[in-house]
């Protein structure tokens, strides 16, 4: 992945476990307590939770979101021990008042859920402001309360993603887990690139977040988190108390009203008496608290408490599309990109949106879930119904739904093994996961085929994985199982190994095709077996990884309904075995029970990113999409030449890098973790082969950055390319200068050459970018080769010049870096 700031990637310290004994301190707030019994044998979590819903002449709108809660969902089903309530706090205009108790009818009559929720509406009465009602429910009851108590803030513009017990039991088990973590932004995740409200870009500190699993559910990543230190944040990653969608202890809460009240008869600006007051003024009250200079209690909580978390995938989505209050002027998110003043933000008038409520139309959470958008405020309502006949199903005619190509060298054989069933389980948990009326839609991975090509393999790895197949489903009923073995011309070899099954539209069809490869190598073995894929749809798996549940039907979704995609990555999770079995991170695999694999240490995360201009940009200087995660589309693949087989261990980087020649708009990731990426002394990533790699990838950069810059074979030295890539490394400030200089034509050309497919934002992301690494060249040249470096190249800017033209905004950084500067 690529760095975004200047400065020095800075390891969090460990997150897993407090550093000083929180829970045991007299002023330190309560926290969720983590079970004392042994994670390993599923304990559940037990917590409280009340969700505070602010609405405001938006009835429809509070309709969709409540529908997308899922509250009536079974709350005995999982480990889970959660209790939720919902309390929407509402104010009504008496126009809107018969469609407000159309929706409290709806889900309060006739016991309609199996949750308890509550309405309460504002009033001029004095224990029914806005403030009364928020202090009644969080403050006046905290008494009574236990320690495992969670609050969450919606607005009635979100729409949750998944139902509202996943999202709590995640926050309650991050919270539980992460005692330095203050709050749980629901509505943030690795995809958020671009702060709508602030029309800038806003990039995930990808190099300082980290993996924090479940407790409970260790090997589903799902139900993890990653964890940051707020302040290397930007923009909506540096908003710690936000009310469309955080997640938050009780009792900081109740902290933080206090805080708002004490200073609020000093200031006037503070309160919370309105919904957008107590949002500026809880981050007003973090702000001031993080400076240190009060020694109460608030101050306490949050010096304790440096990190924030976030999903791993998205959890919900605001609909921006109309503005009811006049507090703070943020900027509507209309699919037109124009303000409030347009006829399209017309349509979408809370007077309007009444008809929504009275004809029954509701919006396909569907869609959202599987669109992937890069900031929180969306302007986009999408109906049920509405795409059905622009989005047809992926390859409705063909024989087979999704191949997957497994090149096998070695594996060990119980890796393999892992590896295969890890693919198997896919279709079979989409189809019991879904409820009836989805099951058509968890069948877009049947039928499956498996290519498995030996590469040369001598260990036995492919003989355990179709020993596992066909053990695994054995009990299966509903999966018909083929297994063809064409590595031998004998009739008998090749003659399919066959399980039935019923005669039911319902049935999971999956076949394991085994072919050697004519030549050795990688890129030969997946050239050969792409001639092997019967589908066009492929997804890529190594014989070593573990693929994490519903990888697969996410990306065929995503090129579903993304027909511009032609390669679709996910993030992934680099692991280790622990050696001892005393590992400092309890984590264990998916598709594993505990007797079968000890625990495993996460070494650090992959956090590619999530828009396809940028990713153009970014594979210039590395490969930023994690090759055993894709799935892509085979003819366009084949169409640039498929892997070049004079590369030996960089055969991905290339084959993307002459993709995005043609196609410069085609290849992101998801924000899904969607591996576990071995890694041990025999995987391709181990050190004894990490020189060759890299020698590779630098030839691969150098070509296409003389693309862009339409130089010829003589024009760039690849010691300038280097110096980009590691300018740790550099030998002089003259390479930095120089290195400055080639980053600013490589943009200026970059943005030239693709202004007609990038979007604005994407624009504004690059230029981030290249601000960051000239930044960072400019750092080190001064640290490196002391003050004197500052004067540049003979006769025209360097790296410290371009930045300072660039980055006016920084002089304190640049001071800072002086001031601890010898000359």
């Amino acid at each position: 992945t690529v760095e975004t700031t200047p400065s020095a990637s800075r390891a969090l310290t460990d997150t897993t476990t407090p550093s000083t004994g929180r829970a045991n301190d007299a002023n330190a707030p309560n926290i969720i307590p983590s079970s004392t019994t042994d994670v390993q044998h599923g304990t559940p979590i037990a917590c409280n939770a009340t969700v505070v819903v602010f609405s405001k002449d938006r009835p429809w709108q509070l309709q969709q979101l409540i529908r997308s809660m899922k509250l009536s969902l079974d709350p005995s089903a999982g480990p889970q021990q959660i209790i939720i309530n919902v309390v929407v706090i509402a104010r009504r205009d008496e126009f809107f008042s018969e469609g407000y108790q159309k929706v409290e009818d709806e889900f309060t009559g006739n016991h309609k859920t199996e949750r308890a929720i509550t309405f309460l509406y504002e009033d001029t009465a004095i224990d029914k402001t806005f403030g009364s009602l928020l202090e009644k429910v969080i403050c006046n009851t905290v008494e009574d309360q236990a320690d495992n108590t969670l609050v969450m803030f919606l607005t009635d513009d979100c729409l949750l993603l998944e139902p509202i017990e996943k999202i709590i039991f995640c926050a309650a088990s991050c919270l539980s887990s992460t005692p330095r973590a203050l709050a749980f932004l629901s509505r943030l995740h690795p995809a958020i690139s671009w702060c709508q409200t602030r029309n800038v870009p806003c990039p995930p500190p990808r190099e300082e977040m980290r993996y924090v699993a479940h407790k409970v559910l260790r090997a589903q990543p799902d139900a993890g988190a990653y964890v940051f230190d707020r302040k290397v944040g930007v923009a909506d990653w540096s908003y710690p108390f936000d009310l469309s969608g955080g997640i938050y202890r009780r009792s900081d809460v109740v902290t933080i009203l206090d805080w708002i009240r004490e200073r609020g008869q000093q200031d006037g600006k503070l309160s919370y008496s309105h919904p957008n007051r107590l949002e500026v003024s809880g981050n007003i009250a973090i702000s001031v608290a993080e400076k240190g200079n009060s020694l109460d209690r608030l101050s306490s909580i949050v010096g304790q408490c440096s990190l924030n978390a976030v999903p791993t995938r998205p959890f919900l989505v605001i609909l921006a599309i109309n503005r009811v209050q006049d507090v703070c002027s943020a900027p509507l998110a209309l699919r037109n990109g124009e303000d409030d003043k347009t006829g399209t933000e017309m349509n979408y008038q809370p007077s309007a949106l009444l008809k929504f409520l009275q004809d029954g139309k509701h919006l396909d959470e569907m869609i959202y879930r599987s669109s992937h958008f890069n900031a929180s405020h969306l302007g986009d309502l999408n109906f049920i119904g509405s795409k059905t006949e622009l989005l047809p199903e992926a390859d409705a005619g063909a024989v087979t739904r999704i191949s997957v190509l497994i090149p096998v060298k070695m594996g060990p054989p119980k890796y393999a093994a892992h590896a295969i069933k890890s693919i198997l389980m896919q279709p079979v948990e989409e189809l019991e996961e879904h409820s009836c009326d989805l099951k058509d839609e968890a069948l877009m991975l049947s039928p499956m085929q498996i290519v498995i090509v030996d590469d040369r393999c001598r260990d036995g790895s492919i003989d355990e994985m179709i020993s596992a197949a066909t053990l695994l489903f054995e009990s299966k009923s509903q999966v018909s199982l083929v297994i063809r073995d064409f590595r031998s011309s004998d009739a008998d070899s090749t003659a399919p190994i066959a399980k039935p099954a019923p005669r039911d539209t319902k049935v999971i069809r999956i076949s394991i095709d085994i072919v050697a490869s004519e030549r050795n190598g990688i890129a030969s073995a997946l050239n050969y077996g792409l001639r092997f894929c019967s589908s066009d749809v492929v997804a890529r798996m190594d014989a070593d990884d573990v693929s994490c549940p519903h990888r697969l039907l996410s990306q065929v979704r995503a090129l579903r309904y993304r027909p511009d995609l032609n390669v679709v990555g996910t993030c992934s999770l680099l692991f280790c075995e622990q050696t001892n079995g005393k590992g400092k991170h309890v984590h264990a695999l998916p598709y594993t029970t505990v007797a079968e694999t000890p625990g495993i240490d996460i070494l650090r995360s992959s956090v590619p990113s999530s828009d396809p201009g940028f990713v153009s940009w970014a594979m210039l200087f590395s490969c930023c999409v994690s090759h055993p995660s894709v799935v892509f589309r085979r003819k366009i693949i084949q169409q640039v030449g498929t892997y070049d087989e004079s590369i030996s261990r960089a055969e991905d980087y290339d084959l993307w890098n002459r993709l995005l020649q043609q196609h410069p708009h085609s290849i992101a990731s998801i924000p899904n973790i969607g591996i576990f990426h071995r890694k041990h002394c025999g995987s391709s990533t181990s050190g004894k082969y990490s020189a060759q790699q890299s020698l590779e990838a630098n030839d691969i950069s150098l070509r296409a950055m003389q693309s862009v810059l339409s130089y010829n074979d003589t024009e760039l030295d690849i010691k300038l390319v280097t110096t980009i890539k590691k300018p740790d490394d550099a030998l002089s400030a003259s390479d930095l200068d120089k290195a400055a200089v080639l980053l600013s034509e490589l943009e200026s050309s970059f943005l030239r050459d693709n202004s007609n497919i990038l979007t604005e934002r994407e624009e504004g992301l690059i230029r981030l970018d290249c601000d960051a690494r000239i930044g960072e060249l400019a750092s080190i040249c001064i640290r490196k080769f002391g003050r004197n470096a500052t004067s540049g190249l003979s006769g025209s800017s360097g790296a410290w010049q371009i930045w300072v033209s660039r980055c006016p905004d920084q002089n304190l950084e640049r001071i800072s870096l002086l001031c601890h500067t010898c000359s």
